[in-house]
This record gives C-alpha cells, structure tokens and sequence, in this order.
C-alpha cells in the first residue's frame, strides 16, 4: 500500500517547480497531494492579500508561474483551511511548503515546518562561525537576521529572488562571497536545486537546501 503525503504551498498548487525535485527524492511509491493557501481564487481577491502596516512579506508563486507577495497574516486562515483539507485525505503526513515560522499552524496529522528542520540541520553541524542566509525579499532581511541569531552564530542575510535572476541578483552573490561564511541556507522553498549547484560553485561553501532537507526527512519517516 503506497503513503499518501500531502504538502501546502503559501501559493497556489501544483507546485510542480517544488515537487519535481522533491518526488525525486521520494520516489514512485509515494502518492502526492497537493493544496495551496491561494487555490480557487480570483485576482482581484489575490491581490488583497497584499502586505499591509505591520505584516509580513511572503513571496510565492502562482498556477501560471508567475510570483506574487502575500502577507503572513493574511494568508494565515487560508493555510489553516487547506491544512484540514488534506487531513480529511487520509494522509500519513503534512509537509509546509514555506519556510516561514508559522508556530499557530497545528494539525491531527504529522505536520512537518521546513524552518525547523533547517534551523536544526544548521545548529547540529556548526556550533560556531559565520552563516550566510539567502531569503527572496529585501523586507524579509531583518527578521530573518533575528531568527538566525537564535543559533549563536555570526549571521549574514542577503535577499535573492528564486523566481528572477538578474545583474543585482549577482552583485549580491558576489557580496555574500566576499563574507567568508562557513555554511549557506536557502531559507525559501523557491530556490531550486539548480540554485544550490550555483551558488555553492560560486561561493564555494556547503549549501542547505530547504526543499532537499523537507524531502529527505519525509523518506525517512515513511
């Protein structure tokens, strides 16, 4: 009998971007749900979904490919609806697909959070030096400066959108190399593999992947 492990995305599902990489790793004899914060509505309603005073700025992206800004508070309740969705599916367990804290989000079901589980590969594999973090957002930087100095160590943040390269996008992985960082996190699922081959080529450090890291805990617990 195939697992049935469901996934949701801040955005809209399938994420096909995401879980190619991570069905490989899971391989032929897991089944895949997906839902997403954003499924079933319409422009109009997407866009007042906007970041407002005070809220948090998420990148993520769409049915069509195109990347859109939410805010954490916003989307909250949406989450948490497609989150008791795929409890009713008779999955084994929960993958997020954002590696945003989101400490509310709960479930009757395992429900894995990729920022835990990348905080915690950093913790037990560096207990002291300097970590260079890449997130998508200029914004996000000085909150993710905040929850990284929670590991002790010397924290270095970059923004760098997964979803567009351009000539600024290599200014700051040029920036990021010249800091001398011991290990570098893609805090987003957004990055891709493709990413990670890059930047460890560039920079020449250990580069942790979020959605390698969410994939590999998966297949060992089923």
């Amino acid at each position: 009998m195939k697992e049935i492990i469901g996934f949701v995305t801040i955005g809209q599902s399938p994420r096909q971007d995401i879980i190619s990489e991570i069905s490989d790793i899971l391989g032929p004899e897991i089944v895949i749900i997906e839902r997403g914060a954003l499924d079933g509505l319409r422009e109009e309603e997407i866009k007042k979904l906007k970041p407002g005073p005070g809220d948090f700025s998420l990148i993520t992206r769409l049915r069509d490919g195109s990347s859109v800004a939410v805010g954490k508070k916003k989307i909250f309740p949406l989450l948490k609806r497609q989150v008791k969705n795929l409890e009713e599916e008779s999955v084994r367990l929960i993958a997020l697909l954002c590696t945003d804290e989101f400490p509310a989000l709960e479930s009757h079901r395992l429900l894995l959070h990729p920022s835990r589980l990348l905080f915690a590969s950093v913790v037990s594999v560096i207990k002291k030096g300097k970590v260079g973090i890449f997130v998508p957002l200029e914004e996000q930087k000085g909150e993710t400066i905040k929850k990284w100095k929670k590991t002790g160590l010397s924290v270095v943040v970059e923004a760098l959108n997964p979803y567009q390269e351009s000539p600024e996008g290599r200014r700051v992985i040029e920036r990021m190399g010249e800091e001398n960082v011991d290990l570098i996190v893609l805090d987003c699922l957004g990055y891709s593999l493709r990413w990670k081959t890059a930047l460890k080529k560039e920079i020449g450090k250990p580069v942790l992947l979020a959605r390698t890291v969410l994939a590999r805990t998966i297949r060992e617990m089923v």
